[in-house]
């Protein structure tokens, strides 16, 4: 045990004045002269005893209750646990929460300030042989040696908020190591934290620790991971600095952003979250690309709700190469929030660029007078944009295997396919891919029909006019821009009609639609037959039409827009399959996968810096793995050879949630690991001349145990002497009247 105070020690001389004036009361009898002692009885020597023994009891309880208000005043301790002794040098570990919560503000400035003041002034309280260890939260790891107390004042005098990966499990445990192989025989230490809930819920966590191995422990909760990290020995006595009150009361973030498949093309699904206790207003989400601001949306949130917003995904544009993949860079803004940190996120669409298309000819037809003209558009435009590959076979050389790898199926004047191929078409169409089909004169149509899914009285249904007859018997209508096939398509100004040299169409079949609300029309005839539909078929889709490719058709082949009109569709089926958002959330190992590369020529580029990462070779590529502590949000590279890959880095969304611990909260994580625990605000220390002194303090506070007792000792005081009635104990005779 030790003192705080000490020198309230000297109170324990007042314990002499009930001692004092017992003494003085204790006066000489009188001697009074009586003419008989004949009235008195004699008094028994029983009920003297029990005088003095109350007298005696009630010195003593009055004696106890003053040294026990003199000992509470000296701030009495117990010595902490992981502590050899009160007595030689002291070494303290310091964990500095420097999380991007720590920029809030309140009355007593900013809590980053608050913080890195309450270091100064513990450096100053601890004598001079004391050495510190200083580590942060966030990002990477200060790398200081221990110092002294003057040496940790300018360590941590810059330190500011980062917007970077939240480390703390794996910073703890360095910090305990370290104090474990510290020569000093006292070690303390102190976490400086707002308690922001979703930092330090971990603690809670007993599953297996991912990165234990790195602190001497292949397998171990989280509990187990701090004892061994610590030599197995009971934790240090830990001071809890909770930093700040009353944070924000509104934080708008991006939770989640999906990307999805629609008709119109892809689209980002955004979930807004207002964290705060009170209503979000006036805010805008923007969505930017290379800072050309494209889309934006006003919204409102009430306190703890969540919205969804949608966006639609640009199309890649040909310059956007980079390596064998076509990307899109976008950046969420919102503006009008009180806390910015989290306000900008990055999202990386990743497509792939050399898409790969397989034409499905019917060998038949190419025997014909009429040839399609549909292989020779498609090869012109790959050669044209290099945005696809084309890939030829025969109907008649078609097998399953086929549709392996390929992003688009195109059926160009097949007749028919056999069942055994119809479902592993449409498991490939399920899984993303697209499917063009150019029906056949002589085609199947409950064939046709069964590969599109449609029901009864929908699909093709039967056909109007006469193949090769060159009459028309139906004309092309002018097309309605709102599908991604025909938006941008034709050069005109926005508000300007589209200008069209209508298709004469000869033969076709009649496409029902009007039943099937899973298919969409994009062309039309003049009489509002359909000519061109899409329906899904799981995440992929298929593109149906009336007409085949060949001028026994129509006159289309040999119109402007069947080259364009083709091209695109091509395009906008083969998209789907293998678009995805390449992004890394920091406080996790980057880790990715480079399909071919080499660990010699392989390395990360974050801000023009070239990184060389942890690289690992696989029978299919490299893996590629970087802790990236020093990242913030935005966008990073991989280079292997030739090939380069961009992704996206953002916060974590958890650290947008800013709600802190409570004391019971914090109490049941803390006290299940450490058995020592001082718990103390910024805001009580920095508002008290000695409590930055208080906690330079070892062991844990009993003073008030003393106050309860020198309360209790005057409460028996007072009892005894109410209640004890040694007076009357023994009997007296009275005087006879005879």
């Amino acid at each position: 045990m030790s003192f705080l105070n000490p020198i309230f020690l000297i109170a324990l001389i007042s314990v002499a004045v009930p001692l004092l004036i017992y003494l003085l009361n204790l006066k000489k009898p009188k001697r009074v002269a009586f003419s008989t002692l004949s009235f008195f009885s004699a008094i028994q020597q029983s009920s003297l005893r029990k005088i003095k023994l109350k007298r005696r009891l009630l010195l003593f309880l009055r004696m106890a209750a003053v040294a026990s208000l003199a000992i509470a005043l000296a701030r009495p301790q117990f010595q902490g646990a992981g502590q050899s002794g009160s007595e030689g040098a002291t070494v303290v570990g310091v964990l500095i929460d420097n999380s991007p919560s720590m920029e809030q503000v309140d009355q007593n400035g900013p809590w980053m300030d608050q913080a890195v003041k309450l270091v100064a002034e513990l450096a100053d309280a601890y004598d001079e042989n004391t050495r510190f260890l200083p580590e942060v939260t966030n990002g990477e790891s200060l790398y200081q040696p221990m110092m002294s107390g003057a040496s940790l004042k300018q360590a941590v005098a810059q330190l500011t908020p980062r917007n970077a990966g939240n480390d703390a499990k794996n910073k703890l445990l360095s910090v305990l190591k370290q104090l474990q192989q510290a020569p000093e025989p006292n070690k303390r230490l102190v976490i400086l934290t707002d308690g922001q809930r979703s930092q330090w819920k971990w603690l809670q966590d007993n599953s297996i620790v991912a990165s234990s191995e790195a602190h001497g422990s292949s397998s171990a909760s989280i509990h187990d991971a701090l004892r061994s990290a610590f030599g197995g020995e009971p934790l240090p006595a830990l001071d809890w600095i909770r930093v700040g009150r009353d944070g924000t009361n509104r934080n708008s973030a991006v939770r989640e952003v999906m990307l999805k498949r629609e008709n119109q093309g892809y689209v980002m699904d955004i979930a807004l979250v207002n964290y705060g206790e009170q209503r979000a207003q006036n805010q805008l989400l923007s969505l930017y690309r290379e800072n050309e601001l494209l889309l934006q949306q006003a919204f409102e949130l009430e306190a703890q709700s969540e919205t969804w917003v949608r966006f639609p995904v640009p199309e890649p544009v040909t310059d956007a190469v980079s390596g064998t993949r076509l990307v899109v860079n976008l950046e969420l803004r919102i503006e009008g929030d009180e806390i910015t940190f989290d306000d900008r996120t990055y999202w990386t669409i990743e497509f792939p660029m050399k898409r790969r298309i397989l034409l499905v000819n019917h060998e038949e037809a190419s025997k014909s007078s009429l040839n399609s003209y549909l292989e020779t558009v498609l090869r012109a435009g790959a050669e044209a944009d290099q945005l696809y590959d084309v890939i030829t076979v025969s109907s008649s050389m078609l097998t399953a295997d086929r549709f392996t790898g390929v992003d688009a199926v195109v059926l160009n004047g097949v007749p028919d396919l056999p069942d055994y191929l119809i479902q592993p078409l449409t498991d490939h169409l399920q899984q993303g891919a697209g499917l063009l089909l150019l029906p056949s004169a002589q085609g199947n149509l409950q064939g046709y029909n069964r590969l599109i899914g449609t029901t009864a009285g929908t699909g093709y249904q039967g056909v109007l006019g006469s193949y090769g007859s060159f009459q028309a018997v139906e004309r092309l209508a002018s097309p309605t821009e709102g599908h991604p096939i025909l938006d941008g398509i034709f050069d005109k100004e926005e508000s300007e009609p589209i200008q069209l040299d209508p298709p004469s169409i000869y033969f076709y079949y009649n496409i029902s639609t009007d039943r099937d609300r899973s298919s969409i029309p994009i062309l039309k005839t003049r009489s509002g037959k359909t000519l061109l539909a899409e329906t899904t078929i799981g995440d992929g889709s298929l593109i149906y039409s009336a007409i085949g490719a060949d001028p026994g058709w129509s006159d289309f082949p040999l119109k402007p827009f069947f080259a364009p009109l083709f091209h695109k569709t091509v395009r906008y089926l083969s998209a789907g399959e293998g678009a995805n958002i390449n992004r890394h959330d920091l406080g996790t190992p980057f880790q990715a996968e480079i399909a071919d590369g080499s660990p010699s020529d392989t390395e990360l580029i974050y801000k023009e810096q070239v990184i060389r990462p942890e690289l690992q070779q696989t029978f299919t590529g490299v893996n590629v793995r970087y802790e990236g502590l020093e990242w913030n949000p935005g966008f990073g590279r991989i280079r292997s050879g030739e090939k380069e890959r961009i992704f996206s880095i953002n916060q974590n969304a958890m650290e947008s949630d800013l709600s802190s611990l409570s004391s019971s909260e914090t109490g049941e994580l803390l006290e299940s690991h450490f058995e020592t625990i001082q718990y103390a605000s910024s805001e009580d220390l920095l508002e008290s001349d000695t409590g930055v002194s208080n906690l330079a303090s070892f062991g844990r506070d009993f003073w008030y145990w003393f106050i309860l007792l020198g309360i209790g000792f005057l409460l028996a005081e007072s009892l005894v002497s109410r209640y004890y009635k040694a007076e009357s104990a023994g009997s007296t005779s009275r005087p006879s009247d005879n």
